[in-house]
């Protein structure tokens, strides 16, 4: 068949559908975080319906790879906790290389454990990190015994 025939005009119109869609994918994603990102935003920024976008993408994700021309961020509880787990090993670093912190128990060393036990069961989609018992003495990074979390 030719680009005349009713079935050649309806190939044509769905391939610029789908264009459009991409084309707006890629607006909004330049925009909006993948993750914020909906496929609602991108039917109103396409000026198609849910139908029309379903008909052409299986989801999100193969919308982004046909818009951006790469795999979709990961989105999961470890990627979301990235940022603070590292922030608490930093913390944890910087007392490493303080003596005066690790010679005795303060607030600084159970603050920056409790920020790094936090971000650990993040990661671990909630798990929780079991706190050890008060009195219940804890390896420093050096290996003694002083009140101290295991590292």
């Amino acid at each position: 068949m030719n680009d005349l025939t009713p079935r050649g005009g309806r190939a044509q119109a769905k391939a610029a559908t789908r264009a459009r869609i991409v084309a707006a994918a890629r607006s909004l994603f330049t925009l909006i975080p993948y993750e914020q990102a909906t496929l609602r935003h991108i039917c109103q920024e396409a000026g198609v319906t849910m139908g029309a976008v379903t008909n052409h993408f299986v989801d999100k994700a193969e919308i982004w790879r046909a818009a951006m021309q790469c795999e979709p961020p990961v989105d999961s509880a470890l990627t979301r906790a990235a940022g603070s787990m590292l922030a608490a090993l930093k913390s944890l670093v910087a007392l490493k290389n303080d003596p005066a912190a690790l010679a005795a128990p303060n607030e600084r060393v159970d603050l920056a454990w409790a920020a790094a036990e936090k971000a650990i069961a993040q990661a671990e989609g909630g798990m929780a990190v079991r706190s050890p018992a008060p009195g219940e003495g804890h390896e420093t990074p050096e290996g003694s015994s002083g009140g101290r979390h295991p590292s």
